[in-house]
């Protein structure tokens, strides 16, 4: 699965948990490739009040999501944003 992939999984799981992407209905609280000094983050999502909360950091799925957490760490520091999310598509297994 090539990142764009991964990108359209991580897109789904987030709806599926009430974030509001850009194009959907409702105030979009998920920006996607946001310029920051340490680059573009994949992924911001963000409080009521517009704040960056978490970064999402998309790989394809042959590579270990722990090869962004550097890059992911860049972005949040930028960010002023505390937690980050490192992921290659895999949805989590559901037993």
């Amino acid at each position: 699965m090539s990142e764009a992939n991964a990108r359209i999984v991580i897109d789904k799981l987030l709806r599926e948990s009430d974030w509001v992407l850009f194009g959907d209905d409702g105030v979009v609280n998920v920006d996607t490739e946001t310029q920051n000094l340490a680059g573009f983050a994949d992924y911001v999502l963000k409080d009521s009040a517009d704040f960056p909360i978490c970064i999402i950091e998309a790989k394809k799925e042959l590579i270990s999501p722990l090869v962004g957490k550097e890059q992911a760490r860049g972005y949040a520091e930028s960010l002023n944003c505390r937690f980050v999310i490192l992921s290659n598509g895999c949805p989590i297994p559901r037993f």
